[in-house]
């Protein structure tokens, strides 16, 4: 792939070079009014130092008039506005915690509403808009000074940090998300008041309004201070100081016994009792480690300490007795230059000065793990873990510095042949799993809740240059709204026709595509219908908003809604185009720069694209500054600022990355043919260069449904699955089929029969068989049989024969074979074999009879074996040893239990049943029974009996009724 170059600009954390510093310190300046019946905005820059306390206090407390904005105790910026009836009205930003040495662009806007009298306010945090008061009732204060830092009546609420880039201005300078320029603001004629520092030196007593309007500002104690961060790039690391760690298996400083560590930091105070901070650790601690060493902070002396080790000595700890501010940027590097034998000379830098030199006991380590803002002890526990930010680290195999200045600060640390492993962790992913490596040597760090921080940005490319070329960025399709706005800034140099964005689908004439013709029209294709949207200027940055809208919804999923689209180029509204069906897009990806044919290349330049699932704009009027940040209802947003160009990041929350695609594929690897057996899983692969491709496998040219990975899995194969495999690979600009892959099926036998499950007695003989037949060719097999997951010693064969089964043969049995040659082993099902010995069982379960009666039981043994019956129970029992003995039990009424008892050789086996004895006599009054008892008991029936009653016919029916008395009267018994 040919990667395309973007040139980028990179700023500090600050924009200006001075800021104002501000420690119990603060301004004063004269009374500025903002007007309580026209819009205003207030925004400043900060950085929190060391506590929170009022920013901007405009608002005098004794009158009731003005506002105030402050870092609240709680660490959220807190917003008071008084009126001229309500009284003080409070808001807290809760939704973003402020972090210690962070930097932050606030702004407040109040929006007069004519009507009502009252005023709309928004917070505007690093360009993301909140709400916080509506129509709210303010008063401008008109006679109180002017207060920076601390509040205007007593000296509290001090705030400590920075501020850079002061403005007040009499307009709505935002009204909607944007994307904040780190370059100071440009006064224009609705400026009130306009400070940047950048021309004030420290012990200054005023500081300029550069608005003009005269507003000068007063120092109380206040001073100017250069910006302090120490040539940081693209960003920063921010480490927790609880959990945060950066680690690399195994590192090896090769040749060589001196080393220097070089780095940037800035430790932060508040993340709790830490005893000691580690920099950098690569010690083995262990009393006959060979050697090494660490740098860590103590916060209680905030001294540096530098632990070596020579070989077989214990560590020694040197302190550098130099102060480490707390939130402040220090560039640190520590010298160890080899001297004698295990002696090296220790040379301790600070911000460019040498602070500590002495002799140590010091030996390179060998090849060992490299852990940094934790230490690792030699049994792998990580603790004494570093709170703060990390920048510009490098490690290298030499004495770099000797003298008593350090020669790289503040500036870029760069490689050389003597640099190990250099990281300037400016990773583009908010919490990225690695920290990349910036020599050649390929020393990725592996970040464990390590945050990425950035630096800010241009908000232009000073030379953008997507093309001209065939290329194209492309990123998988997002799930596009019926209603949606994109917007983004464009600069046109050529009159060639260029597409911007492509969403359309060409076979089947779906979807849409944004593009510029030779005239300078911008141009929406609907579904194959021209849409005229506007003109964009030539050689100039254009601004462009696009809303769709909704005029009629249709009926999902067939009928789409009817909508009408609306451009805004430049803060003019442009012809509102007629209503037509919405298009669907059925497009596998979205197109940047280009059409899915390579056709139109964008001739110029683009920045800052968002894609949003809402109308962003209430209105036709466009906000009145760039709006490219981010919401809930952002689908995807890019601001192209990355310097190689490879990767488009979205700074949303769908992640749709745009990938550079240069119109043709490449592949690294091709599918290759196969050669299975039966029952195996065969993996089918390809790959390509590009990161977002799409892939359609296909069997004997027809494509296999689901089948979209780069990986082909086939299960459990058959001979069916023997063919031709290959993959239609696309990444949205180009689409090639793969080379072909032909699977082929070895095996040569299958299992065709097996035995099921099975009960037997003991000391019967059983036979379990499988059934073996030639699959596809001929060839051997090997049998094996198993019983609970055991091979059976010598049972090969396709029966498994068990003579005279004992319990102990009770399992599951399969059977293993593996065809000939090198084929996977394939199992019959299981079988589970059941020995049971001789059981009795004595039925029915429940016999009734009346009193004096005599019974016959019914017994049965079950894999009889020779042995003697025997009955047990109340009463007379004739013929007990038989399985249907008789039995009379006693006269009385009860319930009766009777065992019969099976004993043989090896054990005893026994059932139980009850006979129950019912007495009736109740119901029989004259010694007989008759007619007139029937009645009787008919007359009396509910009174008298119960569901045990219910005999007839046998086991009774679910109803108690005449047929149930007359069973009742007869001389024999019924099993209920």
């Amino acid at each position: 792939m040919v990667l395309i170059p973007m040139l980028f600009t990179i700023i500090a954390n600050l924009p200006a070079n001075r800021a104002l510093e501000l420690d119990d310190t603060y301004v004063t300046g004269p009374v500025i009014a903002l007007d309580d019946q026209s819009d205003w905005t207030v925004e400043c820059d900060f950085v929190i130092e060391e506590s929170f306390g009022a920013l901007i206090d405009n608002q005098a407390s004794s009158a009731g008039d003005g506002f105030m904005i402050e870092v609240s105790p709680s660490g959220r910026l807190a917003l008071t506005v008084n009126g001229t009836v309500a009284g003080n009205s409070f808001d807290e930003l809760t939704e973003v915690f402020l972090d210690y040495g962070r930097h932050y662009h606030v702004a407040v806007t109040y929006e007069y509403d004519v009507g009502t009298g009252l005023g709309d306010m928004y917070w505007y945090l690093n360009g993301v808009r909140y709400e916080a008061l509506l129509q709210v009732d303010y008063a401008k204060s008109t006679f109180t000074p002017l207060h920076i830092g601390r509040l205007d009546t007593a000296a509290v609420k001090f705030f400590h940090g920075r501020i850079d880039n002061l403005h007040m201005a009499e307009e709505l300078l935002y009204a909607a998300d944007f994307e904040p320029s780190p370059m100071p603001p440009t006064p224009t004629a609705s400026s009130v008041l306009l400070a940047s520092f950048d021309m004030a030196e420290d012990g200054d007593p005023t500081y300029d309004d550069e608005s003009g309007q005269g507003n000068t500002l007063t120092a109380q104690g206040s001073s100017i201070v250069p910006i302090d961060t120490i040539g940081l790039k693209g960003g920063y690391a921010r480490l927790n100081g609880f959990t945060s760690k950066l680690t690399l298996d195994d590192l090896d400083l090769g040749a060589g016994t001196s080393v220097t560590f070089e780095c940037d930091l800035r430790f932060i105070s508040n993340v709790g009792f830490v005893p000691d901070m580690t920099l950098i650790d690569l010690l083995e601690s262990g009393a006959a480690a060979m050697g090494g060493f660490g740098v860590r902070l103590d916060p209680s002396t905030q001294f540096l300490e530098v632990a070596c080790k020579a070989d077989g000595l214990p560590v020694s700890v040197t302190a550098v007795p130099y102060l480490i501010t707390e939130n402040q940027w220090h560039r640190v590097a520590v010298v160890l230059e080899y001297s004698a034998a295990s002696l090296a000379d220790l040379r301790v830098y600070v911000d460019g000065q040498l602070r500590f030199q002495g002799s140590v006991g010091y030996d390179q380590p060998p090849s060992r793990a490299l852990t940094i803002g934790a230490a690792r002890s030699d049994a792998g526990i990580f603790d004494d873990f570093f709170g703060g930010h990390l920048d510009q680290m490098r490690l290298s195999t030499s004495a770099r510095i000797s003298g008593l200045s350090y020669g790289h600060y503040p500036g870029i640390i760069e490689d050389d042949a003597d640099t190990v492993g250099l990281w300037f962790f400016d990773e583009n992913d908010v919490s990225p799993a690695a920290f990349t490596d910036s020599t050649s040597n390929g020393l990725d760090l592996l970040a464990t809740e390590v945050e990425a921080a950035h630096t800010w940005t241009l908000p232009f490319w000073p030379t953008p240059d997507i093309s001209p070329s065939p290329y194209v960025y492309v990123t998988p399709q997002l799930p596009w709204p019926d209603e949606w706005t994109i917007e983004f800034w464009a600069r046109r140099p050529t009159n060639l026709e260029e597409v911007i964005l492509d969403a359309y689908d060409s076979t089947n004439m779906t979807g849409m595509e944004l593009f510029v013709d030779a005239t300078h029209q911008l141009i929406m294709n609907s579904s194959g219908t021209d849409r005229v949207l506007g003109t964009l200027n030539l050689n100039e940055w254009n601004h462009v908003v696009i809303r769709q809208r909704i005029i009629a919804p249709g009926s999902p999923p067939t009928v789409p809604p009817t909508v009408r689209q609306i451009a805004t180029i430049n803060g003019v509204l442009q012809t509102v185009t007629g209503t037509f069906s919405g298009p669907v897009i059925t497009a596998t990806h979205l197109l940047l720069g280009n059409n899915d044919d390579s056709t139109k290349p964008m001739a110029g330049g683009i920045h800052s694209l968002r894609i949003s699932s809402s109308l962003r704009y209430s209105g036709d009027s466009p906000p009145s500054r760039s709006s490219i940040g981010s919401d809930s209802g952002t689908l995807g947003v890019w601001s192209i600022d990355e310097g190689l160009g490879e990767t488009l990041v979205d700074r949303g929350p769908g992640g749709h990355d745009f990938v550079l695609c240069d119109g043709t594929i490449t592949f690294t690897s091709q599918p290759v043919d196969k050669t299975s057996c039966l029952g195996e899983t065969v993996l089918i692969s390809v790959s390509t260069l590009d990161p977002v491709t799409t892939f359609q496998w296909r069997k004997d040219g027809v494509e296999l449904a689901g089948q979209t990975q780069g990986t082909l899995v086939l299960e459990d194969v058959t001979l069916a699955d023997e063919g031709d495999y290959d993959c239609i690979v696309s990444i949205g600009c180009d689409t090639v089929a793969s080379d072909l892959a032909t699977l082929t099926i070895n095996d040569t036998y299958e299992f065709t029969s097996w035995p099921m499950d099975q009960t037997i007695c003991a000391g019967d003989s059983v036979d379990l068989v499988v059934t073996v037949e030639v699959a596809k060719l001929g060839g051997s097999f090997d049998l094996q049989w198993q019983k609970d997951g055991v091979d059976l010693a010598g049972e090969t064969n396709e029966t498994l024969s068990i003579a005279n089964a004992e319990s102990a043969d009770s399992g599951s049995y399969r059977c293993r074979m593996q065809p000939q040659p090198f084929c996977s082993f394939q199992y019959s099902p299981l079988a589970v074999l059941d020995i049971t010995g001789p059981s009795a069982t004595a039925g029915p379960d429940q016999v009734l009879c009346l009193p004096g009666e005599s019974i016959t039981l019914q017994g049965n043994i079950d894999c009889l074996v020779t042995g003697t019956v025997t009955w047990l129970g109340p009463g007379s029992i004739l013929n007990g040893d038989t399985l249907s003995p008789t039995v009379t039990p006693t006269a009385l009424a009860g319930d009766y239990v009777y065992t019969l008892q099976f004993d043989y050789v090896g054990g005893s086996s026994s059932d139980d049943l009850t006979v129950q004895v019912r007495d009736y006599g109740f119901a029989f009054g004259n010694g007989m029974v008759d007619l007139g008892d029937i009645l009787v008991m008919a007359a009396q029936w509910s009174d008298l009996v119960d569901v045990s009653f219910d005999v007839y016919p046998s086991g009774g029916d679910g109803s108690l009724d005449i047929r149930d008395m007359i069973s009742l009267t007869q001389c024999h018994s019924f099993s209920p």
